[in-house]
């Protein structure tokens, strides 16, 4: 064979494989002339696109525009490769089912023998999948990104200093709370106050000695998975009390990756704990000395009581205290300020040391209400009278079984009238005038517990405690009385009426009304002895009767 013959076999040979290789290659292979007439397409164009060869031939290769691409685009294309350059890019197509696509392409000029351009040629590669999953990916990391912020955020507000540390004692994660304690941490302590993040947990605020076997995170790595400790430490601005948790980290298989260390402050809960033992210290040695000599605890809650009533030109008043037990969990007082005259009852749950106490208490808020408005020369607000005793009874943090069922009066002098807030007392003050006229003050609110909450008091103010406010004329009489009296039962008969009543009251008052106040209460006391057998009831009887003179 002539060596000719064997060179034309050779390259007949190659021409067919390269047809091979480029009609079987998994990319998108085109060729037009220098107009960008379609003269070639390989079998994946058909494949991805779906136009046959024959539908495509001659066409310009524009005919697969999406239109997401702008004009300037497909020129600054075409001045590249017209000039001989290879171009690359992404491009945005559409198929003939309309469906859009991406291609990753490369368009490479090709010369003749004088250099001049006589077709290109595009290689390119669906990469539509690919950059969804970027768009995904993109979408992902921005969702991370907001979660990031938003658990920032979530810790920012939280009451606890935080902080994550990994498994190497690097701080990764801590919370505006944390960063803030670790400015109060001793120099000696933290030299590293700027930056908390990316450091040792040892250079920032911490609570253990890491060299000791007691550092929590050395035993959470050892396999604990919840410590929780009440600890003292000595900061700039003084000692806090902490109470420290500690919990591991942990992938969904369970592997641990860090720890989470939390601090609450409990300094001030501390300091009131404490306080609240001292106190409670001293109400128990009370309590012990009133236990042994009782006579001497009802001494006492007398002693609370008012010695003698304020005179008050054009009112004939008087009140009256009976106690069921040795003693009592009523309180009423009468208490001029000069152009005022501020009276309450009360009637707290319980007949004992302890209702006597919160009495006392309460004496002693009211007291000092009255010392604060009489410093800044101001009147009593009946109102924020209320609201005063609300406030403190709820800082003293009583139990919710105790009660506090309160009847505030102020009787304006100079006006003549008088403003009532019930909190509780459910027997309405009586009011009788001059001609005979019999009403009931209706006005009862929710009394007095740490059973409600606050809130709710400060939320619905003037709502729940309602101000009755009137005018007091001659001959009017006003009575304000706890349940004690209305509420006691026949003692001598099980068959009579329940209860003695506000009808039997009203009956009486009308009777008596143009009584002196201390007649009324005679006549009174009398007319309930007779019902019930005895002058004491079941429960303690405290009433006030004013008249106008």
């Amino acid at each position: 064979m002539l060596k000719e013959d064997r060179f034309a076999i050779y390259k007949n040979l190659n021409r067919a494989k390269l047809i091979q290789a480029v009609e079987q290659s998994p990319e998108t292979i085109i060729i037009t002339d220098p107009e960008g007439r379609i003269e070639y397409v390989n079998f994946r164009f058909t494949e991805l696109t779906g136009y046959a060869p024959a539908e495509v031939l001659s066409k310009k290769i524009s005919f697969l525009k999406s239109g997401y691409h702008s004009k300037q685009f497909y020129q600054n294309l075409w001045d590249k490769i017209t000039q001989g350059e290879k171009w690359s890019g992404q491009i945005l197509n559409q198929k003939k089912n309309g469906d859009l696509f991406w291609e990753q392409a490369s368009i490479t000029p090709l010369f003749d023998q004088t250099g001049k351009i006589t077709n290109y040629v595009a290689i390119k590669q669906d990469i539509t999948e690919k950059k969804e999953i970027q768009s995904q990916l993109i979408k992902k990391t921005a969702e991370l990104e907001s979660a990031k912020q938003m658990l920032t955020k979530i810790l920012d507000l939280s009451t606890e200093a935080i902080r994550y540390i990994d498994l190497n004692y690097n701080v990764i994660k801590t919370n505006k709370l944390y960063k803030e304690l670790n400015q109060l941490c001793p120099s000696e302590k933290n030299g590293y106050k700027d930056d908390v993040n990316s450091q040792k947990c040892f250079h920032n605020f911490c609570h253990h000695d890491c060299d000791g076997q007691d550092c929590s995170l050395k035993q959470i790595i050892k396999g604990k998975e919840f410590i929780q400790e009440d600890i003292e430490i000595s900061l700039l601005d003084g000692k806090h009390h902490f109470i420290v948790s500690v919990i591991p980290y942990r992938d969904p298989a369970g592997n641990l990756l860090g720890i989470m260390q939390s601090y609450r402050d409990i300094t001030e809960r501390k300091l009131n704990e404490n306080k609240l033992r001292l106190y409670y210290k001293e109400i128990k040695e009370l309590y012990a000395r009133l236990e042994a000599e009782f006579d001497k605890g009802i001494k006492l809650h007398r002693h609370f009581l008012p010695e003698y009533l304020p005179e008050v030109a054009g009112l004939d008043y008087q009140a009256y205290f009976q106690p069921a037990a040795r003693l009592g969990g009523d309180f009423y007082n009468v208490i001029d300020t000069g152009d005022q005259l501020l009276l309450y009852i009360v009637d707290v749950s319980g007949h004992g040391l302890d209702g006597s106490m919160i009495n006392i208490f309460l004496r002693e808020i009211i007291n000092n209400y009255l010392a604060q408005q009489k410093k800044l020369a101001q009147q009593i607000n009946i109102n924020e009278l209320l609201n005063y005793i609300i406030e403190k009874y709820h800082g003293e943090n009583f139990a919710v079984e105790y009660m506090v069922c309160l009847l505030l009066a102020v009787y304006n002098k100079e006006e003549q009238s008088i403003s009532l807030v019930n909190a509780g007392i459910h027997i309405p003050p009586i009011y009788i005038t001059a001609s005979g006229q019999i009403s009931e003050i209706n006005n009862a609110g929710l009394p007095i517990s740490t059973a409600i909450d606050l809130e709710i008091y400060q939320n619905q103010a003037g709502k729940i405690h309602r101000i009755k406010k009137f005018n007091l004329t001659a001959g009017d009489l006003l009575f304000m009385t706890t349940d004690g009296l209305v509420e006691e039962s026949n003692q001598k008969d099980a068959a009579a009426s329940d209860h003695y009543g506000l009808k039997r009251l009203k009956n009486i008052l009308t009777i008596n009304q143009k009584q002196s106040a201390a007649k009324i209460i005679d006549n009174l006391n009398s007319d309930f002895k007779n019902y019930a057998g005895s002058q004491s009831g079941h429960d303690d009887i405290s009433y006030l009767v004013i008249k106008v003179e």
